[in-house]
């Protein structure tokens, strides 16, 4: 014996149902899509440039710093002070 839900509604169905936005225009997610897409295809110069140079400054400003960083904690590891080498151990444990 089969187990069926009395009232289903298959996923095509579901998606083709007219939800109504703030306006009180009727919508279904084919047209929400579609007005993605018109969206992106309008402004897809604007946010892949300026997103690749943020991200691209942020990266480079961080490997910067980073190996600044790197070679500080590296000297303190190789010290021969004992303190020093205490600290950079603790750091490089815990981090």
């Amino acid at each position: 014996m089969k187990f069926q839900f009395k009232n289903t509604v298959s996923l095509g169905r579901f998606l083709e149902r007219p939800m109504v936005c703030a306006r009180g225009k009727k919508m279904n997610f084919a047209t929400i899509g579609q007005n993605i897409v018109k969206l992106w295809l309008k402004y897809w110069d604007k946010f892949l440039i300026t997103g690749m140079e943020y991200t691209l400054s942020l990266a480079s400003i961080t490997v910067f710093f980073g190996a600044i960083l790197g070679s500080l904690i590296a000297l303190l590891r190789m010290s021969k002070v004992p303190p020093f080498r205490w600290i950079a151990a603790i750091y490089t444990e815990i981090i």
